[in-house]
């Protein structure tokens, strides 16, 4: 890796603030007068002249080391060439991103920093500076027209979600043409993600066998293995079928209603009358009761707690 030179755009000034124009920096190695080579890019491509002189209002220019050569000596002078005081300096160590030697032309590693594409929630609204709402309005060139943001800016994230999700999940106005750079170059607007009152949930499968956590789940849109899929309700009816089995205790004794009374006979002239009395019942009834039906069937909340914000993507 490089190292940055800790006087790269410094401008340099004596004791009554005056400036030195064209000083000149001398670098070697450390403790030794033989010349170090310094470069003018952090790749470390193209090496500057030694010494490197800094311009009319006394600034340096950016110089970088190679972070293999650990340390250094430098010299500043005039442009006269007369050594400013305090400014020789035999031993001083090469700092850069990783503190030591070799490795990558990029300073910092690329794995700490958002990519395009990546998605953000914040416990905010509006937009926000890099990114871009997934709403499910659009995006496109600074001539689309798109509704979300028409910018040039776009064009990295329009071509990544061009190549990443289908025309069903991010639409291109006038349908897909024959790569993502032409519909770009057409000014076609392209539909965000529309992740609007949505949580996330992993793949059933991400990599593994499926979890079937799914089973029996209705999605709007896609499966339970293809990401970007989404389903779930906020509001749900209950039907008959997933009631608990229950049934409802009614007890019904039934009743009974006696009857008797006398039965009369004529034997005929001087022979008596015969009375028959006769007792019974009409034995045991229901009453028919029935259960009347209650409930007005609507549907019932089918949130968990939530906290709402914004999902955002970015450029």
């Amino acid at each position: 890796m490089a190292g940055l030179w800790h006087l790269s755009g410094a401008q340099l000034h004596d004791l009554n603030g005056n400036i030195y124009p064209g000083a000149k920096a001398y670098f070697y190695e450390a403790a030794t007068s033989a010349k170090l080579t310094v470069y003018q890019d952090y790749g470390l491509g193209t090496a500057h002249p030694n010494p490197v002189q800094a311009n009319a209002y006394g600034v340096f220019p950016a110089v970088f080391f190679d972070e293999t050569d650990e340390f250094y000596r430098q010299i500043i002078t005039q442009s006269n060439g007369v050594t400013i005081p305090g400014t020789d300096l035999p031993v001083l160590p090469i700092i850069g991103p990783s503190g030591g030697g070799g490795g990558s032309e990029v300073p910092v590693d690329a794995n700490s920093l958002f990519a395009t594409g990546d998605v953000m929630w914040k416990p905010v609204s509006g937009t926000k500076a890099g990114w871009v709402r997934c709403n499910g309005r659009t995006i496109g060139s600074a001539s689309s027209g798109a509704a979300e943001r028409a910018n040039a800016d776009c064009e990295h994230l329009y071509l990544y979600k061009w190549q990443t999700y289908s025309n069903t999940l991010c639409p291109v106005t006038g349908g897909r043409g024959a790569s993502a750079a032409a519909d770009w170059a057409a000014d076609k607007p392209m539909a965000m993600l529309d992740l609007r009152n949505k949580a996330g949930f992993g793949l059933d499968d991400m990599g593994n066998s499926a979890a079937n956590g799914f089973s029996g789940v209705t999605f709007a849109l896609g499966n339970a293995t293809t990401a970007a899929s989404s389903g779930g309700t906020a509001m749900h009816t209950t039907t008959v079928n997933e009631m608990p089995s229950h049934g409802h205790a009614l007890t019904d004794p039934g009743h009974s209603h006696s009857t008797g009374g006398n039965d009369t006979a004529d034997q005929g002239s001087g022979k008596g009358v015969k009375n028959n009395t006769t007792n019974g019942s009409t034995g045991t009834s229901t009453t028919g009761i029935t259960l009347a039906n209650t409930g007005g069937g609507a549907a019932h909340p089918n949130m968990p707690p939530f906290m709402l914000g914004t999902w955002y993507m970015r450029l």
